[in-house]
């Protein structure tokens, strides 16, 4: 990424902040479908999300392997990682700190 981040890198950015949040939320695995649908997003804007928060290496950049992917019979499934839930964990607890 450049130091002067473009629309379409913003986008992704709050994207991607938004599939992690909602992921957070659950304990167990969840439907890529149901969560491209809370969120309003098409599946393709969803999966192109996950290839920057799983851990696949594209064009030689690996990606932050925060989510992770399940294959159950013809669902998709996502989680997250405990590296992704540790990040959120620590957001969280930083926020609380700054009402404070």
């Amino acid at each position: 990424m450049t130091s002067n981040p473009d629309e379409a890198e913003l986008a992704m950015l709050k994207l991607a902040d938004m599939v992690v949040t909602e992921l957070h939320h659950h304990s167990r695995p969840q439907s890529a479908l149901i969560i491209a649908k809370r969120l309003k997003i098409r599946m393709s804007t969803l999966m192109r999300c996950l290839a920057y928060l799983g851990d696949a290496e594209i064009d030689g950049q690996r990606g932050l392997g925060w989510v992770l992917l399940h294959q159950d019979d013809d669902r998709l499934l996502l989680s997250l990682s405990g590296r992704g839930r540790s990040v959120c964990d620590d957001n969280a607890a930083q926020a609380d700190e700054s009402v404070r």
